[in-house]
């Protein structure tokens, strides 16, 4: 059986390969060069190739980390949204690559469609910092997003995890995780996109 390539996605391929050039093939275990060459294509993909979406807001917080490290989680909220709804988003890359700002164009976007608004997180990648942390990162992530569920205006027991390919784990992790015995009526809520969405729909 034979494929065909669309023309449009081919065309966009096209342009992507003209703007970074052919994909590299780095040695196993060399990071920074496949850092250098993803990161770019990602960003060309994600905030070039398609507009980052505008009448969404965007603000950025700081989170603190299990080890205490601190994190960049950037909120994108749509003004005109009444959602109380939220998600919060773990950015795709392999857990080696990828960042919150080459991610501003889906996740502005996706809010843009849903009317949900989103807390896009900066874990920590690998190799330099292996599991469990950028699971635990994303986690600290959630944690933060539900005790500042009053500020945000958002319901505390309306909020997603979403993430792409091998974020999976962490939102497993999420979601298994015990909330911390301190607050009371259990821990923030970790349901899917889809969910929120609809939630949102019936209100």
């Amino acid at each position: 059986m034979t494929f065909t390539l669309d023309a449009e996605v081919a065309a966009v391929l096209a342009a992507a390969v003209e703007q970074n050039g052919p994909p590299p093939a780095p040695p196993v275990g060399d990071v920074a060069s496949r850092r250098v060459a993803l990161d770019a294509m990602l960003d060309y993909f994600n905030n070039q190739a398609q507009p980052v979406a505008d009448k969404v807001n965007v603000s950025d917080h700081s989170v603190t980390a299990s080890d205490g490290a601190t994190l960049l989680a950037r909120w994108y909220r749509q003004p005109s949204s009444e959602s109380r709804a939220a998600v919060l988003y773990l950015h795709g890359g392999g857990m080696i690559v990828g960042s919150v700002p080459i991610f501003d164009g889906p996740v502005s976007r996706y809010v843009a469609r849903t009317g949900v608004p989103m807390l896009s997180l900066e874990y920590r990648l690998a190799p330099e910092h292996p599991h469990p942390t950028p699971v635990e990162d994303a986690y600290a992530g959630l944690v933060w997003l539900s005790d500042h569920a009053a500020e945000l205006d958002i319901d505390p027991s309306r909020i997603a995890v979403m993430g792409d390919k091998r974020r999976r784990r962490a939102r497993r992790r999420c979601r298994h995780r015990e909330p911390r015995p301190e607050r009371p009526g259990g821990g923030a809520s970790a349901a899917h996109l889809p969910d929120a969405r609809r939630s949102h729909d019936d209100t």
